[in-house]
């Protein structure tokens, strides 16, 4: 997951396994509905690119969050399961500025998708 996006990324390594790993808990993919969860490749490439104006904010963040996790279980956040993940990120508040800013985000750049609007049986194309 972490070699989604290239060397040149505003992102870390580790910040990209954080966000891939927050985004994977926010929409996760669903088989039954076959769509992507918004940790995709795709998906999150787009969510990185629209990200760009908080960059600076984003990554602050997501440093934050896998410093807390590393010193509350030893592993970053990505390394953890999704229960440990879950557990952190309410701890942290699902509601704080950081991930609404980023749950804004994701929803956005999920339901551009052709494949998540092809499942809701919309006509994949440009609004």
């Amino acid at each position: 997951m972490t070699d989604l996006i290239s060397s040149d990324s505003p992102y870390s390594e580790q910040q990209r396994a954080t966000l891939a790993a927050v985004l994977g808990l926010m929409i996760p993919a669903d088989d039954t509905y076959e769509v992507p969860g918004a940790d995709d490749p795709e998906i999150f490439t787009a969510i990185v690119k629209q990200s760009l104006s908080e960059q600076t904010y984003i990554a602050t963040e997501l440093d934050r969050i896998s410093e807390q996790a590393t010193q509350e279980t030893g592993s970053p956040f990505a390394e953890l399961s999704p229960v440990q993940q879950m557990a952190l990120a309410e701890q942290i508040g699902l509601g704080s500025p950081f991930f609404r800013l980023l749950s804004v985000i994701a929803v956005q750049c999920y339901y551009m998708d052709d494949r998540v609007l092809t499942s809701l049986e919309f006509e994949a194309r440009p609004p």
